[in-house]
């Protein structure tokens, strides 16, 4: 199984699945004319809290639990798992002269960035040729065992899985389609914002240049809400602010406090993916996706703060698949942006 796998024409439904720290997400997708794509259904299955925590299953049991009812409800179709982004890598680097052999030079290229034997990682890869003849080689590499621990899980669910993909493989499909123009003469930084984690993926006109995860999700913000507030817990916070019952300067308050615990990052990000360009781009793009309704203010907050200009895009699965009226009012009522991994899953 690859992990690093991009659209692969298919005629069966395409099945995506996204464990998460909050919730088990799926889509299934099916494949139209003219390289379109069709969802068909969304599935979620919400997790109690310490369950799924850092890409860590804590408790194994209750994620089974919740796997066997996703079972219940799934059609026949190709299956792909989207890989946690928090045990995965993503890098690329350009080669300026023929080499006889990539692999050789991507095993230089780990013993020097991954602090772990070979043998212990799961390695991809994709080799993508600019127009003045020079090679980018872009790399996923993930744990070995705790790729084939998780997936021994899903299939104790009786989920048999056909491929693995990397969270960030499955939010660049996405984001391409939804986006064509990453495809051709622009560039982008998507943010998923999760519940504990944040994965940041770079595209450079086709080319993913760069993955990698922020450790600060919504939880940061519901911390400072409950320290704020005097709460007893982090689901009471949650709570008043799925309600809007939280004061406007608090929640302002909150959003200044997690853009201070992540722009540092998220700049570093948007520098990879402007200044490390293998292409000069016409446009560049901040699109968000995940976390709900906070997404679209936080977008806002992060694009006026970073050091380099950027479009501002919400990733919106309404605007780049086909779908029926009852699929896009289950989208409206369960969050569009939070299904953006297991959509793009469901593509490979």
């Amino acid at each position: 199984m690859g992990i690093f796998d991009f659209f692969k024409p298919k005629k069966s439904l395409g099945i995506g699945i996204d464990i998460g720290s909050s919730a088990i997400k799926v889509a299934i997708t099916s494949p139209q004319k003219e390289g379109a794509y069709k969802i068909e259904d969304i599935l979620i299955e919400p997790l109690p809290p310490a369950v799924v925590e850092k890409g860590d299953i804590k408790d194994e049991k209750e994620v089974l639990k919740h796997l066997k009812s996703i079972k219940k409800k799934l059609p026949s179709g190709y299956i792909t798992y989207a890989f946690s982004p928090y045990k995965t890598t993503l890098f690329s680097f350009q080669v300026i002269k023929e080499v006889k052999d990539v692999e050789e030079l991507i095993e230089k290229e780990l013993t020097h960035r991954i602090p772990l034997p070979l043998y212990e990682l799961s390695v991809d890869y994709t080799v993508s040729e600019l127009p003045n003849k020079n090679k980018v080689i872009t790399v996923v590499v993930g744990k070995q065992k705790a790729i084939d621990s998780t997936v021994n899980l899903l299939e104790d669910a009786g989920i048999n899985i056909d491929s693995v993909t990397s969270t960030y493989t499955a939010i660049a499909n996405t984001a391409m389609l939804c986006y064509p123009g990453l495809t051709e003469d622009e560039g982008g930084l998507i943010v998923d914002f999760g519940h504990t984690m944040s994965p940041c993926v770079c595209i450079n006109q086709g080319i993913i240049t760069h993955g990698g995860c922020i450790e600060a999700g919504t939880r940061l913000m519901e911390s400072f809400l409950q320290e704020a507030l005097s709460l007893k817990s982090l689901e009471e916070a949650k709570e008043q602010m799925i309600k809007g019952k939280i004061p406007t300067t608090l929640a302002d308050q909150a959003i200044i406090r997690y853009l201070d615990r992540v722009i540092p990052e998220l700049d570093a990000y948007a520098t990879m993916c402007q200044g490390e360009s293998p292409i000069p781009c016409k446009e560049f793009n901040l699109i968000g996706s995940g976390g709900g309704a906070t997404v679209r203010d936080l977008l806002q907050q992060i694009g006026m703060r970073l050091s380099e200009p950027f479009m501002i895009k919400l990733l919106d699965a309404r605007k780049g698949f086909l779908l029926s009226k009852d699929v896009e009012l289950k989208l409206q009522n369960l969050g569009a942006l939070r299904f953006t991994i297991a959509l793009g899953a469901s593509l490979i």
